[in-house]
């Protein structure tokens, strides 16, 4: 029967030995780390690294996604992608921008010839942000006293107080007596932190009943927003007659 040779000791201990380094010295080893997007407002890329630290050539079948939000964007030459010992491939991880505000998370499947890790994971995710929008007017919204064929101005402040732009599409009012008071173009855009002032107007026509007061509100509209409403009020005072007495002849 066949021995090993008799310059190895144990005998068949150091055959094996021998195989297994051999075997461990000439495969591919797969080595990446995760993938974090953030924050991010909308679709954006980002380099996943698959690199090779084993001493034989990697062979990337493909790369799979657990949510659809992100993906990796094929190699142009499309896959499989051969990587060489001690270098990295860098891969194009793409989040399409969807989801609610907050943490998105994922894992990536990459498939490939590493014979201890053929399919290995590792995990992706993105922090999502969005905008914050606040409205104020100024004095509460209260125009106070304004008399018959005059006017008067309030600024309506708008504050993003969130890490995405926002997008004012509308500003309505309920009552055609608060307007704005200066052409604005739509949609009004606020950076992430930006304040922008938008007068308001209360006009009082001259034939104006007077004596009572006269309220509504303003509503701002925005993207993916909720309404903000704001109340506005005002009043037209009646006009009164005094008589000086001395000054009667």
């Amino acid at each position: 029967s066949a021995t090993s040779p008799p310059s190895i000791t144990p005998a068949s201990t150091g055959i094996d030995t021998f195989a297994k380094s051999f075997i461990v010295s000439s495969v591919p080893e797969l080595q990446v780390s995760p993938v974090a997007f953030g924050p991010v407002c909308a679709a954006a890329t980002q380099t996943l690294d698959v690199c090779n630290t084993g001493k034989a050539d990697l062979v990337v079948d493909g790369i799979a996604s657990s949510n659809a939000a992100f993906s990796v964007v094929p190699p142009s030459a499309g896959f499989p992608v051969t990587i060489s010992p001690d270098f990295c491939f860098p891969f194009q991880a793409r989040y399409d921008g969807t989801g609610a505000a907050g943490t998105i998370s994922g894992q990536l499947t990459i498939v490939s010839n590493d014979p201890v890790n053929p399919q290995e994971t590792v995990a992706i995710s993105a922090t999502k942000g969005a905008p914050s929008l606040n409205a104020t007017l100024a004095n509460a919204g209260n125009f106070g006293e304004v008399c018959r064929g005059a006017q008067a101005d309030l600024n309506l402040q708008l504050v993003n107080q969130g890490t995405c732009s926002a997008s004012v599409t509308s500003i309505l009012s309920s009552n055609a007596h608060f307007e704005l008071s200066a052409v604005t173009t739509f949609p009004l855009g606020i950076a992430p932190g930006g304040t922008v002032n938008v007068p308001i107007r209360f006009k009082a026509a001259a034939n104006e009943a007077c004596g009572s007061p006269i309220s509504g509100t303003v509503t701002v509209n925005a993207s993916g927003l909720a309404p903000l409403v704001v109340p506005v009020a005002a009043s037209v005072p009646c006009p009164q007659l005094v008589i000086d007495p001395n000054a009667l002849s």
